[in-house]
């Protein structure tokens, strides 16, 4: 009997802390709701939310006006991806998108694991940028409803971990990237990183080069915190806005093969997830003449970038909060103290 009632003791107890667990998390996300709630970012979602299917459908049109062959996305499955996304998003993108689990595994930093860092990647953000730098930086939006996961700046996971890939170049480097004034990224993800830097720079010329799905994603996002005049998608890079968030093609940035340069290049996993061909174009611009380059990548067969012997990149670093596997590459070392970015080491 005692054994009977001990174990269902310890059912009631377990759960109990998932039952708390639970409200925690709705408690979060009501608080992370309240606090950054902007009437303008939603009423202008609900009038593009719904534009999904046509500027899918134009893209395509487009690409195949051109005779333009999609390239192969190499050994991860955004082929896949890609396309539940178009059949999932044909009538409306949900303000709820963030939880769509295509989205969630492509685009959403979270879990377990991240959160098992989470105060030392906070730690390094509080150390590059002083509090109103951190606070513009990590200003959240509500747009798709991200789980808010740290109360002293309403911020979900995945905004935390942009913003410390960004303090770790900063820290590394001694250079503030989100002050240049051109910056490409390669795989924009749903905007966050786009969002990050317009937030503290609002005059950068942003343009993202992905897949036409994720795209959209993007510019739907994007417009409904900065409004749609201010977030463009491009088919032709002659047409890129000065001071615009500019969304293209990377199938077409190809196609063109025109010259655009920027100050700065980012891509957190997507270049060396992107196929060998998307790979080889960027190493052959040169990242696009950036003299700021972040690069955020998985040491894995797939990774044209660092098992190409004529790569630029003589510092390949170890992402420690991640594990042995993930590295940052930089083509240059400045003469700098290092250990106020080690300090952090787990």
């Amino acid at each position: 009997m005692n054994n009977f009632y001990t174990k269902k003791t310890c059912q009631n107890i377990n759960l109990n802390n998932n039952d708390m667990k639970n409200a925690k998390a709705i408690l979060k996300i009501l608080f992370g709701f309240i606090r950054n709630f902007n009437v303008l970012h939603f009423v202008r979602f609900f009038k593009i939310n719904s534009q999904y299917a046509f500027y899918s459908k134009e893209f395509y049109s487009i690409q195949e006006n051109l005779g333009l062959d999609i390239l192969p996305v190499g050994e991860y499955a955004w082929d896949d991806w890609r396309d539940k996304l178009r059949k999932t998003f044909v009538g409306s993108i949900p303000i709820w998108f963030l939880h769509n689990k295509f989205i969630k595994v492509a685009m959403v930093y979270g879990g377990a694991k991240a959160s098992a860092f989470h105060d030392k990647k906070v730690d390094l953000i509080e150390n590059a940028f002083d509090k109103p730098q951190v606070r513009k930086i990590l200003r959240e939006s509500n747009i798709g409803l991200p789980l808010i996961t740290n109360l002293k700046y309403f911020t979900s996971e995945n905004t935390i971990h942009q913003a410390f890939h960004i303090s770790s170049y900063f820290m590394s480097r001694n250079k503030n990237i989100l002050s240049s004034k051109t910056i490409i990224e390669w795989g924009g993800g749903y905007g966050c990183m786009a969002r990050i830097v317009k937030q503290y720079n609002q005059l950068c010329t942003y343009i993202v080069m992905d897949l036409p799905e994720f795209c959209i994603v993007q510019k739907i996002y994007l417009s409904a915190i900065f409004g749609p005049d201010n977030v463009h998608i491009v088919y032709n890079p002659d047409n890129i806005l000065e001071s615009k968030i500019n969304l293209i093609s990377s199938d077409l940035v190809i196609h063109f093969n025109k010259t655009i340069k920027a100050d700065a290049f980012i891509s957190n996993w997507a270049l060396t997830e992107s196929g060998k061909e998307y790979q080889q174009y960027v190493l052959s611009k040169n990242f696009f003449s950036a003299d700021k380059i972040l690069i955020s990548c998985a040491r894995d067969k797939n990774n044209y970038v660092v098992s190409n012997d004529d790569n630029p990149f003589n510092s390949i670093i170890p992402i420690d909060v991640l594990n042995g596997d993930n590295l940052y590459l930089f083509n240059e070392v400045d003469p700098i103290d290092w250990t106020h970015f080690f300090r952090f080491k787990v």
